[in-house]
């Protein structure tokens, strides 16, 4: 008996930097996941990541995740009453996490 199975794996990378910088961004990802990648590849990748590319998707996780924010923009969209909601969130799930500590600075 053969047991074939397949398994799909997603990688979701955020990347915030200058759009001079995404070629090299996309060459040291596709180094961590060892996939070697063409002119024609990577351009590819480049022009799929494009904010504008993934906002023209128009599928309803672009809809509602994709936005061409600013540093501090939050506080157009952010009140005080959302905020401490946000910082009582993450204390409760990220209480003790040494990871979350760094961040703490910013609530």
């Amino acid at each position: 008996m053969t047991v074939t199975v397949t398994v799909t794996v997603t990688v979701t990378v955020t990347v915030t930097l200058p759009s001079q910088r995404l070629p090299d961004e996309i060459d040291r990802i596709a180094a961590f996941l060892g996939i070697a990648l063409t002119p024609a590849k990577r351009a590819a990748a480049a022009a799929a990541v494009e904010f504008r590319a993934m906002k023209d998707a128009g599928d309803t996780v672009s809809e509602v995740l994709l936005r061409k924010g600013e540093v501090g923009d939050w506080r157009n969209h952010m009140g005080a009453e959302e905020w401490a909601a946000f910082d009582a969130a993450f204390d409760a799930q990220l209480a003790g996490c040494a990871l979350a500590e760094p961040m703490r600075e910013h609530q």
